[in-house]
């Protein structure tokens, strides 16, 4: 089965299950097995897929119903247990790990890095294995402020937390968020100043740059750390927006963007310069992926479309204000 069933990102657990059993050869006798061996086979498949995480209802219910005494009536039962085992493993997708791509950094050969070792290697690979092709989860920026840091991987499914905190930040170090090649399909996340009323603020740029209520002076120029937070969530279209440990808005994804397709890019940029005396260095940018907690779950506020500034719930939690020049 393992040679016979393509499985690419994009498809669903039905999809999965669907092809899986078109590509399985026909189910082989087994007169020689007593009801409980099958049975107790089943039970492990299930026992394998509960140990990972973010499961899919959907696989557990088919997983069910090839166990015996629970679907009894089902043709399902009479699978090979290869193809129950080759199901089984598409019941949990691995977890979101955020990391920047050292490939990616190849034009600063002189920036220190700090490498993220928890990547799954075969003993086999070990010989061969680069470690060029592993992730950082910290990098120093002090000599590269103009340089765009982006995580290795897009997003794509599921309910991921991720973090990104920068040492020492000023007016624009931010996140982008990026959902197709448009550039209306970008949200930026990033730190500004109210000229007016004197304040540091934290900003969300769509069509226009508006303000975070909850995020008023909330961080220091020149000073840190900072902590931008996301919680993305690809099943329900929603970004909650955290900032320094505080709890933010939920906005919806863009309705006409891509990222059901190809995913969310989170891009980290505009760092500050350490040549002169007033933001000493150094500048470190480090990446994290906190488990989403229960919670996080039932603090997510619901989701305000960016699009419509005239609505009550964006009044509520985003204004508009005169910013100095970047």
């Amino acid at each position: 089965a393992d040679d016979r069933v393509a499985v690419d990102e994009r498809s669903t657990a039905a999809n999965v299950v669907a092809r899986a059993c078109i590509a399985a050869p026909q189910p082989r006798a087994r007169s020689g097995a007593a009801p409980t061996a099958i049975m107790d086979d089943a039970v492990r498949v299930l026992a394998l897929a509960s140990r990972r995480v973010q499961p899919d209802p959907g696989i557990y219910s088919f997983l069910a119903a090839t166990i015996p005494r629970l679907g009894a009536t089902s043709p399902l039962r009479h699978l090979p247990l290869d193809c129950i085992q080759m199901i089984a493993r598409f019941a949990h997708s691995s977890p979101y790990l955020a990391g920047f791509s050292i490939s990616a950094l190849r034009d600063a050969p002189d920036m220190p890095v700090l490498l993220d070792l928890s990547r799954d290697v075969l003993v086999r690979q070990l010989e061969d294995y680069k470690l060029s092709a592993l992730d950082a989860t910290r990098v120093d920026v002090s000599r590269t402020p103009d340089l765009d840091l982006r995580l290795a991987r897009p997003i794509r499914r599921g309910m991921s937390y991720i973090e990104i905190t920068v040492s020492k930040a000023w007016y624009g170090t931010g996140v982008d968020l990026t959902f197709g090649p448009r550039p209306i399909d970008e949200y930026r996340f990033s730190l500004g100043l109210n000229e007016t009323e004197g304040q540091n603020i934290v900003t969300i740029t769509h069509d226009s740059r508006v303000a975070i209520t909850l995020f008023d002076e909330s961080w220091t120029w020149g000073e840190g750390p900072v902590i931008f937070g996301m919680l993305v969530d690809l099943d329900r279209g929603r970004l909650t927006l955290y900032f320094n440990n505080i709890v933010g808005p939920c906005v919806k994804l863009p309705d006409h963007s891509e990222w059901r397709r190809k995913g969310v890019h989170l891009t980290v940029s505009e760092f500050p310069e350490t040549d002169d005396d007033q933001i000493p260095g150094p500048i470190i940018v480090s990446c994290a992926t906190p488990p989403v907690s229960a919670e996080m779950r039932s603090t997510t506020r619901p989701p305000i479309d960016i699009e419509d500034p005239s609505s009550a719930s964006f009044r509520e939690f985003f204004y508009a204000y005169d910013d100095e020049p970047l």
